[in-house]
């Protein structure tokens, strides 16, 4: 069985996830989407603020409400500004 992998149109509109909730493959919150730039998605997070620049290829897709990472939360890091 072959799996389809997702291409970088996860989202069908980009702009459409700014202000949404971010959650990692592994169920955790990691925080908002504050912007778009590019093919990058800005996210930050909740109390500490941090920042994270994460590619759309890591974006798994948009449920209307949550936008969902094809990482877990503590690969993060790889992408914190």
């Amino acid at each position: 069985m072959r799996l389809l992998e997702m291409s970088e149109d996860a989202v069908a509109d980009w702009d459409a996830i700014i202000h949404k909730n971010v959650r990692s493959k592994d169920g955790q919150d990691a925080g908002n989407v504050d912007a778009i730039e590019g093919n990058t998605v800005v996210i930050t997070s909740e109390g500490d603020r941090q920042e994270y620049n994460i590619p759309k290829s890591e974006i798994d897709g948009f449920n209307g409400a949550e936008v969902s990472l094809k990482i877990p939360f503590g690969e993060l890091k790889k992408y914190k500004v």
